[in-house]
């Protein structure tokens, strides 16, 4: 499975996420699909959307980085579509001051803890993109750290 961690600063929102969450990336999307002519099937929660998925995307490396990470891409798919439509969660983003206060909004989702939680991946909620790259980063070179 495939993510892609994006690094431009297109929007004023793009540019808060990465100065809030002291990172590079504002935001993250599942890579179901690479289509011809280097285009994708993506899919993520985004503002203003929602939860979706989006076919025939570019990810130019100038402003996305692509990282093999954990997770089954049928899974990932299946988790999306059964979700397509559900608001951004906007709170929960910025929850990371409010963490308490944020954690129950199961019907809302930002784009990392989508990302994360159609992988199966516990505390999804605990995660903003930066954190998601270290995550799957280490998970996919994961070597055993000592031997029995």
């Amino acid at each position: 499975m495939k993510f892609a961690f994006y690094k431009g600063n297109a929007t004023l929102l793009d540019k808060c996420i990465a100065w809030w969450m002291r990172g590079i990336y504002s935001h993250v999307e599942a890579i179901l699909e690479e289509e011809a002519g280097g285009t994708y099937t993506i899919a993520s929660s985004v503002p203003g959307t929602g939860v979706r998925i989006a076919t025939g995307q570019p990810l130019p490396a100038s402003d996305w980085d692509i990282v093999d990470g954990p997770g089954d891409v049928a899974a990932a798919r299946a988790w999306f579509e059964e979700r397509i439509g559900k608001a951004y969660d906007y709170v929960g983003l910025f929850g990371f001051v409010l963490r308490p206060a944020t954690i129950d909004a199961r019907d809302k989702y930002w784009c990392s803890e989508a990302c994360l939680l159609s992988i199966g991946y516990q505390g999804a909620w605990r995660e903003d993109p930066n954190s998601m790259y270290s995550v799957v980063s280490f998970a996919a070179s994961a070597i055993p750290l000592c031997s029995g």
